[in-house]
């Protein structure tokens, strides 16, 4: 199969959507002022969409911000007004005693259009058609029909930001997938990215779930010096905690926190040390290596080059942090391992939590 023609979205619903009911008579509120929020309030004002507030509900309102209380804007308007949904986890039956106020209730995947915001470019249908050959070659490189659903369930709801698609073919069990993860009473495994070890704790779990009740080895990566912190404390068994983030080289950068989401920016406020896995590991021997690291993972591959070509771990890599990174990941993998078989899974609804898997 040629991969664009399992391409059947053009355009950006929820822009689009969003443009049709911002130009009606009603007015149009973002509803939820986290992190989300804020990404759908500049990706608004991105394409110059107005927009007239951010609602929160009554137990989140804060008089002293700038949000406006969902229940009481219901209770003493008498007009309609759309909701642009901001947070997971929505119930359309919330709102069920105000639907007579409510005229569109907007849902959709607000990630799927954020690489704008993160100076990466979107991933359109037009990127999609200028890069479809070497796509080809990624699909070409998947070793399951899960794998290339999973591919073009991506590529769709990115273009068109409809749940609809990743809903299909979302899995449970994420960089620890039963099918393809073969596990051992003798693994270490390398945590990029660990968080609070949340990682290192599903780990253990896929082992147990393996019918393993050791390992020889975690070790876990977390620049964040909050994270850092709370990782420790997890005092899980032969866990070695480094706390520096991974990249190509040893050097210095700036970290904005962001608990699950800290990332390198020019303007951040932390200063944290940088090393290669290569560097920092050693020579020791490495059976599993796990990614997710705010779109440094190809940096962090090119450091770990020596560890990977030596030892050929299984890796589990996360992918849709930059756009380019479904190309360049892949192509990278398999041009220091051949052998590499690779494949693909979702975990979330949303276009996050975008894994590649490659397994000698």
């Amino acid at each position: 199969m040629y991969i664009l023609d399992g391409i059947v979205e053009k355009e950006n619903r929820f822009v689009k959507v969003v443009k049709e009911i911002t130009t009606g008579e009603f007015k149009t509120y973002i509803y939820g002022d986290g992190q989300v929020g804020n990404r759908i309030k500049h990706q608004l004002e991105y394409y110059g969409i107005k927009y007239d507030g951010i609602v929160v509900n009554q137990k989140y309102w804060d008089s002293n911000k700038d949000s406006i209380c969902l229940e009481r804007l219901l209770d003493e308007t008498r007009e309609k007004i759309n909701l642009i949904i901001a947070f997971r986890g929505f119930e359309p039956k919330s709102l069920e005693t105000y639907r007579n106020n409510i005229n569109v209730i907007v849902d959709m995947d607000w990630w799927a259009g954020m690489d704008i915001i993160e100076g990466q470019g979107d991933l359109t249908y037009k990127w999609v058609k200028d890069n479809a050959e070497s796509l080809q070659g990624v699909w070409e490189d998947l070793q399951d029909e899960l794998s290339r659903k999973t591919l073009l369930a991506y590529l769709n709801q990115k273009i068109s930001a409809d749940y609809k698609y990743l809903e299909e073919v979302r899995q449970s069990f994420q960089y620890f997938d039963e099918n393809i993860n073969k596990m051992s009473d003798h693994e270490v495994f390398v945590d990029c990215g660990a968080y609070d070890g949340d990682s290192a704790v599903d780990f253990i779990q896929a082992l147990h779930r393996r019918g393993y009740d050791v390992y020889d080895e975690i070790i876990s990566f977390e620049p964040d010096p909050e994270n850092y912190e709370k990782l420790k404390a997890r005092e899980l068994r032969n866990h070695t905690c480094i706390q520096k983030g991974v990249g190509s080289e040893r050097k210095t950068i700036s970290l904005s926190q962001g608990g699950t989401n800290s990332r390198c920016s020019e303007d951040g406020e932390l200063c944290v040390e940088v090393d290669s896995i290569d560097h920092s590991i050693n020579g020791r021997r490495v059976t599993m290596i796990k990614m997710d690291i705010e779109g440094a993972e190809l940096e962090a591959l090119y450091g770990a080059k020596d560890t990977i070509t030596k030892f050929r771990p299984l890796l589990s890599i996360c992918m849709y942090h930059k756009r380019d990174d479904l190309l360049t990941i892949p192509q990278y993998i398999k041009s220091i391992v051949p052998e590499y078989r690779l494949f693909l899974r979702a975990y979330e609804r949303t276009t996050t939590e975008l894994v590649l898997y490659a397994v000698v």
